[in-house]
């Protein structure tokens, strides 16, 4: 589970690396060996990991782009086989399973689909957030200008986040503020691993995707964010609601982050994904 073919990799970044300037974002990178619940995915945990990343930021770097490093773990959305076969644990917010309609990343059998992940324990989630800033550290060692924690999507931090997964009754559920609480402290071990300036975190309040969706997730995503303000970050990252996963969708109307992008106020950049063809993003650039 290290990885993948790293030379066509390097060939990909340097490819979209064709405008001076550009930031690039990584594809979701594995924090730890015991979060790498699918095949083929990279990592980011072995010295022979950076130093497989240190080439493809380094040919980033050779045509004067900046590459972020997505950090990702990706709870009750891996395949339990997976955890099976290397001797982990299948592990979430709650003991909760994917319901069977989900939309998912990757396909699952019946079987598969219907397997209770292991609510984690107070040392597991105190475990993961040190694998996170653990993970952040070594980004920056293989020369990454900074790392994105990938809270969204269903994966793990947005398991917590949302009440459509996270059911606990302790200090890491139960309330709004528990539900971020796993988020901000994500957050902030990576800020104190690699300074705020190198870190920036990925939200999507309005999807579906991975069994997601708060019945109304504006109070939950507004707290967080306020409390995510607070740490002074290189960017926020939302993901826009016409899109579900990797497909696109109707948003709908009730939908909006333009209550997100108030209430951060040009804290520092906002990036936002989701539904942008080349003629929606000029309109969205000259709207502004």
């Amino acid at each position: 589970m290290s990885g993948f073919r790293f030379q066509s990799v390097k060939e990909y970044y340097a490819q979209r690396a064709s405008a001076p300037g550009t930031l690039l974002i990584t594809e979701g990178t594995v924090i730890s060996a015991k979060a790498a619940g699918r095949r083929n995915v990279p990592g980011i945990w072995s010295e022979a990991q950076i130093a497989a990343w240190k080439e493809v930021v380094d040919a980033a770097h050779a045509k004067d782009c900046y590459i972020y490093c997505q950090l990702w773990q990706i709870g009750r959305a891996a395949l339990p086989e997976v955890h099976q076969e290397l001797g982990t644990r299948f592990l979430s917010s709650s003991a909760v399973a994917l319901d069977e309609g989900s939309v998912v990343h990757i396909n699952r059998s019946a079987g598969e689909s219907s397997i209770v992940p292991e609510e984690m324990t107070e040392d597991d989630i105190m475990s993961t957030i040190q694998d996170f800033a653990t993970a952040a550290k070594n980004a920056i060692k293989a020369g990454f200008d900074g790392v994105e924690i990938h809270g969204a999507n269903g994966y793990l931090v947005d398991q917590f986040t949302q009440d459509t997964c996270n059911c606990r009754s302790d200090s890491w559920g139960g309330s709004i503020e528990n539900r971020a609480r796993f988020g901000i402290e994500v957050t902030k071990a990576v800020v104190e691993a690699v300074g705020a300036d190198k870190t920036a975190i990925r939200l999507s309040p309005f999807s579906t995707f991975q069994g997601m969706l708060m019945k109304d997730p504006y109070p939950q995503f507004n707290y967080l964010i306020k409390e995510l303000k607070s740490l002074d970050l290189a960017y926020l990252h939302l993901v826009e609601p016409r899109v579900d996963g990797v497909f696109d969708t109707e948003a709908p109307s009730e939908y909006t982050l333009a209550p997100f992008i108030k209430l951060w106020d040009n804290q520092s950049p906002i990036v936002v994904a989701g539904g942008y063809t080349s003629e929606r993003a000029a309109q969205a650039v000259d709207e502004k």
